[in-house]
Protein backbone atom coordinates (compact mmCIF):
# COMPACT_ATOMS: atom_id res chain seq x y z
CA UNK A 1 0.00 0.00 0.00
CA UNK A 2 2.30 2.94 -1.13
CA UNK A 3 -0.05 5.22 -1.08
CA UNK A 4 0.74 5.16 2.56
CA UNK A 5 4.15 6.08 2.35
CA UNK A 6 3.09 8.82 -0.27
CA UNK A 7 0.61 10.41 2.00
CA UNK A 8 2.53 10.14 4.67
CA UNK A 9 5.64 12.18 2.72
CA UNK A 10 3.26 15.15 1.33
CA UNK A 11 1.53 15.92 4.26
CA UNK A 12 5.02 16.22 6.69
CA UNK A 13 6.25 18.33 4.35
CA UNK A 14 3.70 20.55 3.49
CA UNK A 15 3.31 21.76 6.73
CA UNK A 16 7.06 21.49 7.76
CA UNK A 17 7.45 24.32 5.33
CA UNK A 18 3.79 25.60 5.93
CA UNK A 19 6.53 28.51 7.91
CA UNK A 20 7.59 29.79 5.08
CA UNK A 21 4.38 31.36 4.03
CA UNK A 22 1.86 33.59 5.77
CA UNK A 23 -0.74 31.38 6.93
CA UNK A 24 -3.56 32.64 9.66
CA UNK A 25 -3.09 31.29 13.09
CA UNK A 26 -6.30 28.76 12.76
CA UNK A 27 -5.23 27.48 9.70
CA UNK A 28 -1.76 26.73 11.05
CA UNK A 29 -3.55 24.99 13.79
CA UNK A 30 -5.73 23.30 12.00
CA UNK A 31 -3.23 22.19 9.55
CA UNK A 32 -1.29 20.96 12.62
CA UNK A 33 -3.90 19.12 14.32
CA UNK A 34 -5.06 17.39 10.87
CA UNK A 35 -1.52 16.32 10.64
CA UNK A 36 -0.88 14.51 14.16
CA UNK A 37 -4.82 12.80 13.04
CA UNK A 38 -3.84 11.53 9.44
CA UNK A 39 -0.25 9.95 10.96
CA UNK A 40 -2.14 8.31 13.54
CA UNK A 41 -5.05 7.12 10.86
CA UNK A 42 -2.17 6.27 8.43
CA UNK A 43 -0.47 4.07 11.11
CA UNK A 44 -3.40 2.32 12.30
CA UNK A 45 -4.59 1.40 8.22
CA UNK A 46 -0.69 0.16 7.66
CA UNK A 47 -1.80 -2.64 10.18
CA UNK A 48 -4.82 -3.37 8.07
CA UNK A 49 -4.46 -3.12 4.30
CA UNK A 50 -0.46 -2.80 3.98
CA UNK A 51 2.53 -4.75 4.00
CA UNK A 52 6.54 -3.53 3.99
CA UNK A 53 6.97 -0.54 2.07
CA UNK A 54 9.72 1.14 0.75
CA UNK A 55 9.80 4.26 -0.89
CA UNK A 56 13.06 6.02 -2.20
CA UNK A 57 13.67 9.07 -4.22
CA UNK A 58 17.09 9.19 -6.18
CA UNK A 59 19.02 12.45 -6.49
CA UNK A 60 22.39 10.87 -8.70
CA UNK A 61 23.11 8.45 -6.11
CA UNK A 62 21.98 9.86 -3.40
CA UNK A 63 19.07 7.82 -1.35
CA UNK A 64 16.52 9.63 0.12
CA UNK A 65 14.00 7.10 1.53
CA UNK A 66 11.87 6.19 3.71
CA UNK A 67 10.49 2.58 5.19
CA UNK A 68 7.65 1.41 7.11
CA UNK A 69 7.36 -1.56 9.00
CA UNK A 70 5.46 -3.17 12.32
CA UNK A 71 8.34 -1.15 13.83
CA UNK A 72 8.27 2.35 12.99
CA UNK A 73 4.52 2.09 12.54
CA UNK A 74 4.18 1.33 16.75
CA UNK A 75 6.60 4.09 17.16
CA UNK A 76 4.61 6.88 14.72
CA UNK A 77 1.35 6.44 16.36
CA UNK A 78 2.58 6.95 19.53
CA UNK A 79 4.85 9.71 18.72
CA UNK A 80 1.78 11.26 17.10
CA UNK A 81 -0.49 10.50 19.62
CA UNK A 82 1.83 12.57 22.22
CA UNK A 83 2.66 15.12 20.29
CA UNK A 84 -1.63 15.92 19.77
CA UNK A 85 -2.33 15.86 23.44
CA UNK A 86 0.68 17.74 24.01
CA UNK A 87 0.01 20.69 21.38
CA UNK A 88 -3.30 20.60 22.50
CA UNK A 89 -2.03 21.29 26.08
CA UNK A 90 0.24 23.62 24.50
CA UNK A 91 -2.49 26.36 23.48
CA UNK A 92 -4.20 26.56 26.38
CA UNK A 93 -0.29 26.81 28.34
CA UNK A 94 0.58 29.83 26.85
CA UNK A 95 -2.59 31.49 25.76
CA UNK A 96 -2.43 34.81 25.59
CA UNK A 97 1.54 34.99 24.98
CA UNK A 98 2.92 36.74 22.25
CA UNK A 99 5.12 34.17 20.96
CA UNK A 100 2.52 31.47 21.25
CA UNK A 101 2.50 30.84 17.34
CA UNK A 102 6.29 30.60 17.17
CA UNK A 103 6.21 28.10 20.11
CA UNK A 104 3.93 25.81 18.23
CA UNK A 105 4.78 25.64 14.91
CA UNK A 106 8.66 25.17 16.40
CA UNK A 107 6.96 22.14 18.45
CA UNK A 108 5.37 20.67 15.24
CA UNK A 109 8.32 20.87 13.13
CA UNK A 110 10.24 19.17 15.95
CA UNK A 111 7.45 16.03 16.39
CA UNK A 112 7.65 15.98 12.00
CA UNK A 113 12.04 15.88 12.67
CA UNK A 114 10.99 12.74 14.78
CA UNK A 115 9.23 11.12 12.42
CA UNK A 116 12.00 11.51 9.82
CA UNK A 117 13.96 9.56 12.22
CA UNK A 118 11.17 6.89 12.98
CA UNK A 119 10.74 6.48 9.13
CA UNK A 120 14.29 6.47 7.95
CA UNK A 121 15.17 4.13 5.09
CA UNK A 122 18.15 5.76 3.91
CA UNK A 123 20.85 6.50 6.42
CA UNK A 124 20.54 9.97 4.44
CA UNK A 125 17.06 10.60 5.87
CA UNK A 126 18.85 9.26 9.62
CA UNK A 127 20.88 12.44 9.44
CA UNK A 128 18.51 15.23 8.61
CA UNK A 129 15.80 13.65 10.76
CA UNK A 130 18.58 13.43 13.33
CA UNK A 131 20.14 17.10 13.18
CA UNK A 132 16.75 18.30 12.49
CA UNK A 133 15.39 17.35 15.77
CA UNK A 134 18.27 18.53 17.65
CA UNK A 135 17.79 22.07 15.70
CA UNK A 136 14.03 22.29 17.18
CA UNK A 137 15.11 21.27 20.27
CA UNK A 138 17.12 23.83 20.95
CA UNK A 139 14.82 26.23 19.69
CA UNK A 140 12.02 25.31 21.92
CA UNK A 141 14.74 25.22 24.97
CA UNK A 142 15.62 28.91 24.29
CA UNK A 143 12.13 30.21 24.39
CA UNK A 144 12.43 31.92 27.15
CA UNK A 145 15.61 33.64 25.27
CA UNK A 146 15.88 36.50 28.05
CA UNK A 147 16.02 33.91 31.04
CA UNK A 148 20.18 33.40 31.70
CA UNK A 149 19.35 29.89 32.56
CA UNK A 150 17.53 28.98 29.67
CA UNK A 151 20.28 30.46 27.05
CA UNK A 152 22.31 28.51 29.22
CA UNK A 153 20.68 25.28 29.17
CA UNK A 154 20.28 25.29 25.37
CA UNK A 155 24.00 25.94 24.69
CA UNK A 156 24.32 22.58 26.83
CA UNK A 157 21.97 20.77 24.91
CA UNK A 158 23.74 22.39 21.07
CA UNK A 159 27.41 21.19 22.52
CA UNK A 160 25.86 17.57 23.27
CA UNK A 161 23.85 17.28 20.09
CA UNK A 162 26.59 18.59 17.64
CA UNK A 163 28.64 15.94 19.00
CA UNK A 164 26.40 13.16 18.77
CA UNK A 165 25.33 14.32 15.11
CA UNK A 166 29.19 14.68 14.51
CA UNK A 167 29.56 11.00 15.62
CA UNK A 168 26.90 10.02 13.95
CA UNK A 169 27.54 11.83 10.53
CA UNK A 170 31.27 9.60 11.18
CA UNK A 171 29.25 5.92 11.19
CA UNK A 172 27.13 6.54 8.05
CA UNK A 173 30.03 7.76 6.23
CA UNK A 174 32.01 4.27 7.11
CA UNK A 175 28.88 2.61 6.60
CA UNK A 176 28.74 3.54 3.09
CA UNK A 177 31.95 3.12 2.91
CA UNK A 178 31.80 -0.09 3.60
CA UNK A 179 28.88 -1.32 2.13
CA UNK A 180 28.34 1.03 -0.96
CA UNK A 181 24.71 2.21 0.28
CA UNK A 182 22.74 4.28 2.05
CA UNK A 183 19.66 1.70 1.85
CA UNK A 184 19.24 0.77 5.25
CA UNK A 185 17.52 -2.70 4.38
CA UNK A 186 20.41 -3.15 2.00
CA UNK A 187 22.95 -2.80 4.74
CA UNK A 188 21.28 -5.09 6.93
CA UNK A 189 21.00 -7.63 4.30
CA UNK A 190 24.75 -7.64 3.59
CA UNK A 191 25.13 -7.73 7.54
CA UNK A 192 22.94 -11.09 8.17
CA UNK A 193 24.94 -12.42 5.05
CA UNK A 194 28.47 -11.73 6.59
CA UNK A 195 30.09 -14.45 8.79
CA UNK A 196 32.92 -12.22 9.93
CA UNK A 197 33.42 -8.20 11.25
CA UNK A 198 36.12 -6.25 10.97
CA UNK A 199 37.50 -3.60 13.07
CA UNK A 200 35.60 -0.95 11.07
CA UNK A 201 32.68 -2.81 11.58
CA UNK A 202 33.14 -2.74 15.49
CA UNK A 203 34.31 1.15 15.52
CA UNK A 204 30.72 1.99 13.20
CA UNK A 205 29.12 0.52 16.06
CA UNK A 206 30.69 2.01 19.18
CA UNK A 207 29.91 5.28 17.15
CA UNK A 208 25.82 4.49 16.25
CA UNK A 209 25.88 3.50 20.58
CA UNK A 210 27.32 6.79 21.78
CA UNK A 211 25.11 8.60 19.25
CA UNK A 212 22.17 6.58 20.87
CA UNK A 213 23.60 7.12 24.29
CA UNK A 214 24.45 11.13 23.84
CA UNK A 215 20.29 11.39 22.29
CA UNK A 216 18.81 9.31 25.44
CA UNK A 217 20.65 11.51 28.07
CA UNK A 218 22.28 8.91 29.42
CA UNK A 219 25.84 9.57 32.40
CA UNK A 220 27.34 11.47 31.79
CA UNK A 221 25.86 13.35 28.57
CA UNK A 222 23.17 13.99 30.93
CA UNK A 223 23.96 17.71 32.09
CA UNK A 224 22.08 19.41 30.29
CA UNK A 225 18.71 17.59 30.81
CA UNK A 226 18.65 18.38 34.77
CA UNK A 227 18.49 22.09 33.89
CA UNK A 228 15.52 22.27 31.33
CA UNK A 229 13.39 23.38 34.35
CA UNK A 230 13.01 26.66 32.69
CA UNK A 231 11.43 25.70 29.65
CA UNK A 232 7.82 25.32 28.94
CA UNK A 233 5.89 22.13 30.70
CA UNK A 234 5.03 21.29 26.93
CA UNK A 235 8.76 21.24 26.11
CA UNK A 236 9.90 18.87 28.45
CA UNK A 237 6.97 16.53 27.67
CA UNK A 238 7.64 16.20 24.43
CA UNK A 239 11.47 15.68 25.26
CA UNK A 240 10.95 12.71 27.64
CA UNK A 241 8.33 11.39 25.47
CA UNK A 242 9.58 11.49 22.04
CA UNK A 243 13.38 13.06 21.64
CA UNK A 244 15.41 10.96 24.23
CA UNK A 245 13.40 7.40 22.49
CA UNK A 246 15.41 8.04 19.27
CA UNK A 247 18.63 6.59 21.13
CA UNK A 248 17.29 2.94 21.87
CA UNK A 249 15.03 3.35 18.52
CA UNK A 250 18.54 3.47 16.60
CA UNK A 251 19.98 0.78 18.70
CA UNK A 252 16.64 -1.44 17.73
CA UNK A 253 16.50 -0.76 14.02
CA UNK A 254 20.53 -1.87 13.92
CA UNK A 255 19.74 -4.60 15.93
CA UNK A 256 21.24 -6.73 12.97
CA UNK A 257 23.80 -4.87 13.11
CA UNK A 258 24.85 -5.19 16.80
CA UNK A 259 23.79 -8.96 17.05
CA UNK A 260 27.07 -9.35 15.14
CA UNK A 261 29.07 -8.02 17.49
CA UNK A 262 28.88 -9.64 21.08
CA UNK A 263 31.75 -7.54 22.39
CA UNK A 264 29.07 -4.53 22.09
CA UNK A 265 26.32 -6.38 22.91
CA UNK A 266 28.36 -7.25 26.63
CA UNK A 267 29.54 -3.26 26.98
CA UNK A 268 25.96 -2.70 25.96
CA UNK A 269 24.16 -4.51 28.68
CA UNK A 270 26.78 -3.36 31.59
CA UNK A 271 26.74 0.06 30.85
CA UNK A 272 22.91 0.29 30.39
CA UNK A 273 22.47 -1.20 33.69
CA UNK A 274 25.08 0.99 35.46
CA UNK A 275 23.31 4.05 33.87
CA UNK A 276 20.02 2.97 34.12
CA UNK A 277 20.82 2.34 38.12
CA UNK A 278 22.64 5.16 39.36
CA UNK A 279 19.76 7.26 37.57
CA UNK A 280 17.15 5.15 39.86
CA UNK A 281 19.23 5.95 42.94
CA UNK A 282 18.74 9.71 41.78
CA UNK A 283 15.35 9.66 41.27
CA UNK A 284 14.45 8.77 44.70
CA UNK A 285 16.15 10.98 46.38
CA UNK A 286 14.90 14.04 44.81
CA UNK A 287 13.00 16.48 46.12
CA UNK A 288 12.06 18.28 42.87
CA UNK A 289 9.28 16.49 40.82
CA UNK A 290 10.64 17.44 37.72
CA UNK A 291 14.01 16.73 38.42
CA UNK A 292 12.97 13.75 39.91
CA UNK A 293 11.19 12.37 36.64
CA UNK A 294 13.84 13.78 34.68
CA UNK A 295 16.14 10.86 36.26
CA UNK A 296 13.35 9.01 36.30
CA UNK A 297 13.22 9.22 31.78
CA UNK A 298 17.51 8.67 32.23
CA UNK A 299 16.57 5.29 34.18
CA UNK A 300 13.98 3.94 31.67
CA UNK A 301 15.71 4.68 28.71
CA UNK A 302 18.96 2.79 30.30
CA UNK A 303 16.90 -0.33 30.96
CA UNK A 304 15.42 -0.18 27.22
CA UNK A 305 19.51 -0.20 26.05
CA UNK A 306 19.67 -3.16 28.16
CA UNK A 307 16.78 -5.13 27.15
CA UNK A 308 18.07 -4.39 23.53
CA UNK A 309 21.14 -5.96 24.47
CA UNK A 310 19.98 -8.57 26.37
CA UNK A 311 17.91 -9.34 22.88
CA UNK A 312 14.64 -8.91 24.34
CA UNK A 313 13.71 -6.27 21.84
CA UNK A 314 9.91 -6.63 21.60
CA UNK A 315 10.22 -5.86 25.21
CA UNK A 316 12.36 -2.97 24.74
CA UNK A 317 9.66 -1.78 22.13
CA UNK A 318 6.97 -1.96 24.35
CA UNK A 319 8.93 -0.32 27.57
CA UNK A 320 10.21 2.92 25.51
CA UNK A 321 6.36 3.32 24.01
CA UNK A 322 4.89 3.24 27.29
CA UNK A 323 7.37 4.93 28.90
CA UNK A 324 6.32 7.77 26.76
CA UNK A 325 2.79 7.72 26.92
CA UNK A 326 3.91 7.92 31.29
CA UNK A 327 6.18 10.18 30.83
CA UNK A 328 4.19 12.85 28.68
CA UNK A 329 1.41 12.36 31.48
CA UNK A 330 3.35 13.05 34.49
CA UNK A 331 5.12 16.41 33.07
CA UNK A 332 1.38 17.49 32.12
CA UNK A 333 0.15 16.88 35.64
CA UNK A 334 3.14 18.04 37.40
CA UNK A 335 1.16 20.73 38.89
CA UNK A 336 -1.76 18.68 40.17
CA UNK A 337 1.44 16.05 41.90
CA UNK A 338 2.86 19.25 43.88
CA UNK A 339 -0.92 20.39 44.75
CA UNK A 340 -1.40 16.47 46.06
CA UNK A 341 2.06 16.83 48.03
CA UNK A 342 1.38 20.21 49.66
CA UNK A 343 -2.16 18.60 50.89
CA UNK A 344 -0.08 15.57 52.08
CA UNK A 345 1.77 18.00 54.08
CA UNK A 346 -1.43 19.65 56.16
CA UNK A 347 -2.74 15.43 56.67
CA UNK A 348 -5.16 15.66 53.97
CA UNK A 349 -3.28 12.67 52.80
CA UNK A 350 -1.51 10.11 54.69
CA UNK A 351 2.39 9.71 54.05
CA UNK A 352 3.66 6.56 53.43
CA UNK A 353 6.65 5.33 55.18
CA UNK A 354 8.91 2.20 54.69
CA UNK A 355 10.23 -0.39 56.95
CA UNK A 356 12.83 -3.52 56.67
CA UNK A 357 9.31 -5.41 57.79
CA UNK A 358 7.59 -3.94 54.86
CA UNK A 359 11.10 -4.45 52.73
CA UNK A 360 11.07 -8.15 53.20
CA UNK A 361 7.18 -8.69 52.91
CA UNK A 362 7.27 -6.67 48.97
CA UNK A 363 10.51 -8.34 48.56
CA UNK A 364 8.17 -12.34 48.91
CA UNK A 365 5.31 -11.29 47.32
CA UNK A 366 7.04 -9.97 44.02
CA UNK A 367 8.48 -13.58 43.32
CA UNK A 368 5.39 -13.97 42.29
CA UNK A 369 6.39 -12.58 38.96
CA UNK A 370 8.28 -15.47 38.24
CA UNK A 371 5.33 -17.64 37.58
CA UNK A 372 5.06 -16.13 34.44
CA UNK A 373 7.64 -17.77 32.95
CA UNK A 374 5.00 -20.21 31.90
CA UNK A 375 4.05 -17.68 28.78
CA UNK A 376 7.87 -17.81 27.74
CA UNK A 377 8.00 -21.41 28.20
CA UNK A 378 5.30 -22.08 25.67
CA UNK A 379 7.18 -19.04 23.21
CA UNK A 380 10.66 -20.95 23.24
CA UNK A 381 12.21 -18.27 24.43
CA UNK A 382 16.00 -18.51 26.38
CA UNK A 383 14.85 -18.59 30.01
CA UNK A 384 17.99 -17.49 31.19
CA UNK A 385 17.58 -13.72 29.71
CA UNK A 386 13.99 -13.83 30.80
CA UNK A 387 14.75 -15.04 34.34
CA UNK A 388 16.92 -11.79 35.06
CA UNK A 389 14.18 -9.64 33.26
CA UNK A 390 11.83 -10.86 36.09
CA UNK A 391 14.36 -10.63 38.44
CA UNK A 392 15.06 -6.81 37.84
CA UNK A 393 10.68 -6.27 37.57
CA UNK A 394 10.89 -8.01 40.60
CA UNK A 395 13.21 -5.38 42.62
CA UNK A 396 11.37 -2.30 40.84
CA UNK A 397 8.17 -3.91 41.96
CA UNK A 398 9.26 -4.16 45.49
CA UNK A 399 9.97 -1.00 45.72
CA UNK A 400 6.98 0.54 44.33
CA UNK A 401 5.18 -1.60 46.59
CA UNK A 402 7.08 -0.69 49.74
CA UNK A 403 6.04 3.01 49.10
CA UNK A 404 2.78 2.78 48.56
CA UNK A 405 2.03 0.67 51.48
CA UNK A 406 0.55 3.37 54.61
CA UNK A 407 2.08 3.95 58.12
CA UNK A 408 0.13 1.27 59.81
CA UNK A 409 0.69 -2.07 58.13
CA UNK A 410 -3.28 -3.04 56.62
CA UNK A 411 -2.27 -7.10 55.58
CA UNK A 412 -5.87 -6.61 53.77
CA UNK A 413 -4.47 -3.55 51.85
CA UNK A 414 -1.32 -5.38 51.60
CA UNK A 415 -3.47 -8.58 50.04
CA UNK A 416 -5.49 -6.22 47.90
CA UNK A 417 -2.00 -5.13 46.05
CA UNK A 418 -0.46 -8.20 46.04
CA UNK A 419 -3.68 -9.32 43.36
CA UNK A 420 -3.75 -6.14 41.53
CA UNK A 421 -0.03 -6.68 41.07
CA UNK A 422 -0.41 -10.01 39.77
CA UNK A 423 -3.23 -8.88 37.04
CA UNK A 424 -1.94 -5.44 36.04
CA UNK A 425 1.89 -7.08 35.60
CA UNK A 426 0.45 -10.20 34.12
CA UNK A 427 -2.46 -8.44 31.69
CA UNK A 428 -0.02 -5.36 31.29
CA UNK A 429 3.73 -5.84 30.33
CA UNK A 430 4.09 -9.40 30.03
CA UNK A 431 0.75 -9.99 28.12
CA UNK A 432 1.63 -6.49 25.46
CA UNK A 433 5.26 -8.18 25.25
CA UNK A 434 3.88 -11.08 23.58
CA UNK A 435 1.60 -8.90 21.47
CA UNK A 436 4.68 -6.91 20.50
CA UNK A 437 6.82 -9.74 19.84
CA UNK A 438 4.25 -11.47 17.72
CA UNK A 439 3.89 -8.08 15.97
CA UNK A 440 7.97 -6.89 15.21
CA UNK A 441 9.50 -10.53 15.12
CA UNK A 442 10.04 -10.70 11.45
CA UNK A 443 12.15 -7.60 12.06
CA UNK A 444 14.46 -8.32 14.51
CA UNK A 445 17.06 -11.38 14.62
CA UNK A 446 16.79 -14.54 17.03
CA UNK A 447 19.05 -13.50 19.21
CA UNK A 448 21.47 -16.28 20.46
CA UNK A 449 22.84 -15.86 24.27
CA UNK A 450 26.77 -16.73 24.45
CA UNK A 451 28.54 -17.23 27.74
CA UNK A 452 29.81 -13.59 27.66
CA UNK A 453 26.64 -12.16 27.04
CA UNK A 454 24.84 -14.56 29.61
CA UNK A 455 27.74 -13.31 31.90
CA UNK A 456 27.23 -9.57 31.45
CA UNK A 457 23.11 -10.23 31.99
CA UNK A 458 24.11 -11.54 35.45
CA UNK A 459 26.03 -8.58 36.18
CA UNK A 460 23.21 -6.52 34.81
CA UNK A 461 20.90 -8.28 37.69
CA UNK A 462 23.62 -8.05 40.15
CA UNK A 463 23.77 -4.20 39.58
CA UNK A 464 20.50 -3.89 40.25
CA UNK A 465 19.81 -5.79 43.09
CA UNK A 466 22.91 -3.71 44.47
CA UNK A 467 20.61 -0.65 43.44
CA UNK A 468 17.77 -2.48 45.33
CA UNK A 469 19.26 -2.99 48.45
CA UNK A 470 21.39 0.29 48.92
CA UNK A 471 17.70 2.67 47.57
CA UNK A 472 15.72 0.26 50.61
CA UNK A 473 18.15 0.95 52.97
CA UNK A 474 19.56 4.12 52.81
CA UNK A 475 17.36 6.56 51.10
CA UNK A 476 14.40 5.68 53.09
CA UNK A 477 15.51 6.05 56.49
CA UNK A 478 16.59 8.45 58.74
CA UNK A 479 19.91 8.16 60.21
CA UNK A 480 22.34 10.96 60.01
CA UNK A 481 25.00 8.34 58.36
CA UNK A 482 23.22 8.37 55.90
CA UNK A 483 22.47 11.90 54.60
CA UNK A 484 25.96 12.12 52.86
CA UNK A 485 25.18 9.20 50.57
CA UNK A 486 21.28 11.16 50.32
CA UNK A 487 23.17 14.39 49.01
CA UNK A 488 25.45 12.29 46.57
CA UNK A 489 22.45 10.54 45.02
CA UNK A 490 20.41 13.95 44.65
CA UNK A 491 23.31 15.36 43.07
CA UNK A 492 23.58 12.20 40.40
CA UNK A 493 26.87 11.00 42.28
CA UNK A 494 28.34 13.96 40.50
CA UNK A 495 29.07 12.49 37.23
CA UNK A 496 27.87 15.49 35.16
CA UNK A 497 29.62 17.78 37.36
CA UNK A 498 32.91 16.17 36.78
CA UNK A 499 32.74 15.73 33.08
CA UNK A 500 31.36 19.40 32.76
CA UNK A 501 34.19 20.36 34.33
CA UNK A 502 36.55 17.90 31.96
CA UNK A 503 34.94 20.19 28.71
CA UNK A 504 35.18 23.02 30.43
CA UNK A 505 39.23 22.07 30.14
CA UNK A 506 38.97 20.88 26.79
CA UNK A 507 36.67 23.20 24.99
CA UNK A 508 36.42 26.07 27.92
CA UNK A 509 32.37 25.70 28.17
CA UNK A 510 30.94 26.69 31.33
CA UNK A 511 29.94 24.15 33.83
CA UNK A 512 26.48 25.59 35.58
CA UNK A 513 26.30 22.51 37.67
CA UNK A 514 23.89 22.86 40.97
CA UNK A 515 24.49 21.16 44.30
CA UNK A 516 20.94 19.85 45.73
CA UNK A 517 21.79 19.83 49.07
Amino acid sequence: MLIFGYLFIIFNILLFVSDKFRLSDYVEKFLAKLLFLQNIFLGISYFVLAKNNNIFIYFNKLEIGFSFDNINILYLIMVNIVGLVIYNYSETYLHGDNNQNLFLRNLVNTIISVNIVITFGSLINLMIGWKLVNIYMNKLLRYFDTRPESIEVSKKRKLYSNISDVILLLSIVMLYIKFKSFNISDILIQIQNSKHLDVINYLIGLGLMIAAFIQAAQFPFNTWILEVMEAPTPVSAILHAGVINAGPYLILRFSYFFEKMPILIVVLIILSSLFASLAAISSTAQSEIKTALTYSSIAHMGFSFMLCGMGLYSAALLHSIAHSFYKAHAFLTSGSAVDSFRLAQFGFIPRPRASYLRTILGGIMSLTVLWILFFYILRGIDLFQFLILSGIVFFGVSALIIRTLNIKLDYVLLYQKLILYVIVLVFSFYAFEIVFHSLIHNYVPNFVSTKFIKLSTLIAFSIFLITFIFSMSTLHTTKDVNRKWIIWARNGFYIHLIFDNFLQKILNFKANGIDRQ
